[in-house]
């Protein structure tokens, strides 16, 4: 398949695991094309600016903030792959949150703002001290090396640490409805396309216990939802001509193919 975003427009393999379900995508991931992809029209776009409680950036990190909170997790908390610090700020109200940004100028933008968010790629760069949880809010699928990045996650995690993180669901009903137009499709920024076996593989190959897997709703812009449906169809060229279309306002969407995963370090210090 060809890549749904117009900056790239490279070819891409999707390779399936006969053993646990996962796919994968084989093809261009160097720091060139994956910043082609992450330009202005990602991080600038509607869906992943901060702004008010309501906005979608907003509305998601206060509810997956407050879902957290009130499990009774506590202590210091990572998000990594922080955008704009919106899940950061948020979480502020139940832990001493930071954030990890690999685009130093979206890292720019959320220190701005008072946040505590570093600049750096994960997981080339993982901070001196430990976490009591972390989080990586569609971010995992977008890793080269998952096994280098749980493992770097297993590493900063507390003994007994909590990470929670969010992917997309290749055995879903939606994804297997829709085929090569599932709108999570998108390699280079998801080269990874999950099932509930190959998470668990993943995670329990690397010492953790895994706990709440589910799907659930997400909040999105009705405009970034637009760009989504034609990037789909592979009509991302018309996007320019989006500006044309007054559309306002979110959405809660639920397609049963984003899945969030809650899992528990078994390490422990010593030998």
């Amino acid at each position: 398949m060809v890549s749904p975003y117009p900056s790239v427009a490279a070819r891409y393999s999707i390779i399936r695991c006969g053993g646990c379900g996962h796919h994968f995508a084989i093809g261009p991931e160097d720091d060139a094309t994956l910043e082609r992809a992450y330009d202005a029209s990602f991080h600038g776009s509607s869906q992943q600016i901060p702004g008010s409680a309501t906005s979608p950036a907003g509305f998601n990190a206060r509810h997956r903030a407050r879902k957290l909170g009130n499990s009774g997790l506590c202590g210091r908390l990572l998000d990594i792959g922080a955008g704009h610090g919106s899940f950061v700020e948020a979480a502020g109200a139940w832990f001493s949150a930071e954030g990890l940004e690999s685009s130093p100028t979206v890292a720019q933008s959320a220190r701005d703002r008072g946040l505590s968010v570093a600049t750096g790629a994960f997981p080339a760069t993982i901070p001196t001290h430990r976490f009591d949880v972390i989080t990586l809010w569609d971010v995992l699928a977008g890793l080269r090396d998952l096994h280098a990045a749980v493992d770097g996650v297993a590493r900063a995690l507390m003994p007994g640490g909590c990470v929670v993180f969010t992917v997309p669901l290749v055995s879903s009903r939606a994804a297997r409805w829709a085929g090569r137009f599932w709108p999570l499709l998108i390699p280079p920024v998801n080269l990874h396309y999950f099932t509930q076996r190959s998470v668990r593989i993943l995670l329990e190959g690397h010492g953790f216990r895994v706990g709440r897997i589910a799907t659930e709703p997400k909040r999105v812009a009705a405009d970034f939802l637009l760009r989504k449906a034609l990037r789909s169809a592979r009509m991302g060229g018309l996007e320019p001509y989006l500006g044309w279309i007054p559309l306002k306002g979110s959405i809660n969407v639920d397609l049963g193919d984003i899945l969030t995963v809650c899992a528990f370090s078994k390490r422990r210090d010593g030998p």
